[in-house]
Protein backbone atom coordinates (compact mmCIF):
# COMPACT_ATOMS: atom_id res chain seq x y z
CA UNK A 1 0.00 0.00 0.00
CA UNK A 2 1.24 3.65 -1.11
CA UNK A 3 1.62 6.31 1.57
CA UNK A 4 0.11 9.73 0.84
CA UNK A 5 1.42 12.89 2.81
CA UNK A 6 -1.55 15.30 4.10
CA UNK A 7 -1.77 18.30 5.92
CA UNK A 8 -4.95 20.11 6.55
CA UNK A 9 -5.09 23.86 7.49
CA UNK A 10 -7.82 26.75 7.74
CA UNK A 11 -7.12 29.46 4.45
CA UNK A 12 -9.27 32.47 4.35
CA UNK A 13 -11.89 30.41 1.57
CA UNK A 14 -12.34 27.40 4.52
CA UNK A 15 -10.54 24.45 5.53
CA UNK A 16 -7.80 22.92 2.93
CA UNK A 17 -6.42 19.21 2.90
CA UNK A 18 -3.33 18.81 0.12
CA UNK A 19 -1.90 15.89 -0.55
CA UNK A 20 1.52 14.74 -1.62
CA UNK A 21 3.23 11.49 -3.02
CA UNK A 22 6.75 11.59 -3.88
CA UNK A 23 7.21 14.74 -3.32
CA UNK A 24 4.26 16.10 -6.05
CA UNK A 25 1.13 17.64 -4.97
CA UNK A 26 -1.57 14.94 -6.19
CA UNK A 27 -4.47 16.26 -4.59
CA UNK A 28 -6.47 19.56 -3.01
CA UNK A 29 -9.75 19.58 -1.18
CA UNK A 30 -11.81 21.52 0.83
CA UNK A 31 -12.95 18.39 3.23
CA UNK A 32 -11.70 15.06 4.50
CA UNK A 33 -13.87 12.63 1.95
CA UNK A 34 -10.69 12.28 -0.04
CA UNK A 35 -9.03 10.62 2.86
CA UNK A 36 -12.57 8.29 3.83
CA UNK A 37 -12.81 7.27 -0.06
CA UNK A 38 -9.17 5.86 -0.08
CA UNK A 39 -8.46 4.37 3.32
CA UNK A 40 -7.84 1.12 1.39
CA UNK A 41 -5.69 2.17 -1.44
CA UNK A 42 -3.82 4.17 0.64
CA UNK A 43 -1.82 4.68 3.98
CA UNK A 44 -2.24 8.52 5.11
CA UNK A 45 -0.09 10.20 7.12
CA UNK A 46 -0.45 13.70 8.35
CA UNK A 47 3.19 15.28 7.34
CA UNK A 48 3.04 19.22 7.83
CA UNK A 49 6.69 19.77 7.23
CA UNK A 50 5.91 17.74 3.58
CA UNK A 51 3.10 19.79 2.86
CA UNK A 52 4.78 22.91 4.10
CA UNK A 53 5.66 24.43 0.79
CA UNK A 54 2.35 24.21 -1.04
CA UNK A 55 0.49 25.71 2.11
CA UNK A 56 3.16 28.69 2.14
CA UNK A 57 2.64 29.10 -1.51
CA UNK A 58 -1.44 29.38 -1.12
CA UNK A 59 -1.39 31.48 1.70
CA UNK A 60 0.61 33.73 -1.11
CA UNK A 61 -1.78 33.32 -3.33
CA UNK A 62 -4.53 34.11 -0.98
CA UNK A 63 -3.15 37.44 -0.44
CA UNK A 64 -2.52 37.95 -3.77
CA UNK A 65 1.00 37.77 -3.90
CA UNK A 66 1.23 34.68 -6.00
CA UNK A 67 0.28 33.79 -9.29
CA UNK A 68 1.75 31.22 -10.47
CA UNK A 69 2.24 27.59 -8.57
CA UNK A 70 6.05 25.69 -8.70
CA UNK A 71 5.54 22.87 -6.46
CA UNK A 72 5.23 19.69 -8.87
CA UNK A 73 2.36 18.23 -9.80
CA UNK A 74 1.16 14.16 -10.72
CA UNK A 75 -2.27 14.24 -11.63
CA UNK A 76 -4.19 11.05 -12.79
CA UNK A 77 -6.67 11.06 -15.43
CA UNK A 78 -7.38 10.57 -18.88
CA UNK A 79 -5.56 11.66 -21.83
CA UNK A 80 -8.63 14.03 -22.45
CA UNK A 81 -8.90 15.34 -18.98
CA UNK A 82 -5.06 15.41 -18.75
CA UNK A 83 -5.44 17.45 -21.80
CA UNK A 84 -8.13 19.52 -20.32
CA UNK A 85 -6.06 20.38 -17.15
CA UNK A 86 -2.97 21.60 -19.14
CA UNK A 87 -4.99 23.92 -21.29
CA UNK A 88 -6.47 25.33 -17.85
CA UNK A 89 -2.82 25.64 -16.55
CA UNK A 90 -2.49 28.60 -19.81
CA UNK A 91 -5.34 30.78 -18.70
CA UNK A 92 -3.60 33.56 -17.52
CA UNK A 93 -3.80 35.06 -13.53
CA UNK A 94 -7.11 37.63 -12.91
CA UNK A 95 -8.87 36.21 -16.15
CA UNK A 96 -11.74 34.15 -17.46
CA UNK A 97 -12.71 31.96 -20.33
CA UNK A 98 -15.56 30.71 -21.13
CA UNK A 99 -16.11 26.79 -21.46
CA UNK A 100 -16.42 26.73 -25.39
CA UNK A 101 -13.22 29.03 -25.44
CA UNK A 102 -11.41 25.73 -23.37
CA UNK A 103 -12.75 23.37 -25.62
CA UNK A 104 -11.86 25.69 -28.57
CA UNK A 105 -8.19 25.90 -26.70
CA UNK A 106 -8.70 21.88 -26.73
CA UNK A 107 -8.73 21.81 -30.11
CA UNK A 108 -12.22 20.44 -30.14
CA UNK A 109 -14.73 23.45 -30.22
CA UNK A 110 -17.66 20.97 -30.08
CA UNK A 111 -16.85 19.45 -26.57
CA UNK A 112 -17.84 22.39 -24.55
CA UNK A 113 -19.87 19.75 -22.28
CA UNK A 114 -17.09 17.14 -22.44
CA UNK A 115 -14.45 19.95 -21.21
CA UNK A 116 -17.28 21.28 -18.27
CA UNK A 117 -17.18 17.49 -17.21
CA UNK A 118 -13.50 16.90 -16.93
CA UNK A 119 -13.00 20.90 -15.35
CA UNK A 120 -15.58 19.11 -12.75
CA UNK A 121 -13.19 16.27 -12.14
CA UNK A 122 -9.76 18.77 -11.52
CA UNK A 123 -7.91 17.01 -8.71
CA UNK A 124 -6.07 20.02 -8.37
CA UNK A 125 -8.46 23.27 -7.61
CA UNK A 126 -6.85 26.85 -7.11
CA UNK A 127 -3.25 25.52 -8.52
CA UNK A 128 -5.04 24.32 -11.67
CA UNK A 129 -7.33 27.10 -12.40
CA UNK A 130 -11.07 25.71 -13.24
CA UNK A 131 -12.80 28.24 -11.19
CA UNK A 132 -11.45 30.69 -14.39
CA UNK A 133 -13.79 28.95 -16.45
CA UNK A 134 -17.72 30.08 -16.47
CA UNK A 135 -20.97 30.14 -19.28
CA UNK A 136 -20.31 32.08 -22.60
CA UNK A 137 -23.40 33.67 -20.70
CA UNK A 138 -21.40 35.07 -18.30
CA UNK A 139 -22.90 33.11 -15.54
CA UNK A 140 -20.56 31.61 -12.74
CA UNK A 141 -21.24 28.27 -13.82
CA UNK A 142 -20.66 25.49 -11.63
CA UNK A 143 -17.97 24.53 -9.08
CA UNK A 144 -17.34 21.17 -7.39
CA UNK A 145 -16.53 23.16 -3.98
CA UNK A 146 -19.59 25.35 -3.84
CA UNK A 147 -20.25 28.65 -6.53
CA UNK A 148 -19.02 30.25 -3.25
CA UNK A 149 -15.32 29.45 -3.37
CA UNK A 150 -15.41 30.31 -7.31
CA UNK A 151 -16.46 33.95 -6.37
CA UNK A 152 -14.40 33.85 -3.65
CA UNK A 153 -11.41 32.90 -6.15
CA UNK A 154 -12.04 34.92 -8.81
CA UNK A 155 -12.47 38.26 -6.64
CA UNK A 156 -8.69 36.74 -4.71
CA UNK A 157 -7.27 37.18 -8.56
CA UNK A 158 -9.31 40.77 -8.96
CA UNK A 159 -11.82 39.68 -11.91
CA UNK A 160 -14.80 42.31 -11.29
CA UNK A 161 -17.91 40.82 -10.45
CA UNK A 162 -19.27 43.17 -13.19
CA UNK A 163 -17.42 40.66 -15.39
CA UNK A 164 -19.63 37.82 -14.98
CA UNK A 165 -23.04 37.33 -13.68
CA UNK A 166 -23.98 35.31 -10.23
Amino acid sequence: MNSLYFSTFTSPIGKITVFIEDNKLIRLDFDDSYIRRNSKKYTFIEDKKKCKKIEEELMLYFKGKLKKFTIPLHCEGSVFQKKVWNSLQKIPYGTVISYKQLANNCGNSNAHRACANANGKNPLPIIIPCHRVIYTNGKLGGYSSGIHIKKQLLEIEGVSPSYYNY
